[in-house]
């Protein structure tokens, strides 16, 4: 996520989520953004590593979307990539987004 305003945001009450029908997936920790800075949270189904690891993997095969939403479920971003089966507008594996 990334921080455009002058000043600091919250990721307090924000969740991160693959899945449009469970848009409270992940609840992001409550960590501080600075303007112009980045959090980085890894989607790698390794949630138990520390606190900026999703609890869902990204697939660039099958094509996906990850959605940032408010504390009830109110959309507030959506990224949705296809399929890298000959694509040209697919995400590469391993590659973050911005």
């Amino acid at each position: 996520m990334y921080n455009p305003a002058d000043t600091p945001a919250s990721t307090g009450g924000l969740f991160l989520t693959d899945d449009s029908t469970k848009m409270t997936k992940i609840g992001l920790p409550d960590t501080v953004i600075l303007p112009g800075e980045y959090y980085l949270v890894w989607a790698d189904e390794q949630r138990s590593q520390v606190s900026n690891h999703a609890n869902f993997k990204l697939s660039a095969q099958e094509g996906e979307e990850i959605i940032l939403c408010g504390s009830r479920g109110v959309l507030i971003d959506r990224i949705q990539f296809f399929a890298t089966s000959g694509n040209p507008e697919a995400r590469l594996p391993d590659v973050s987004y911005r």
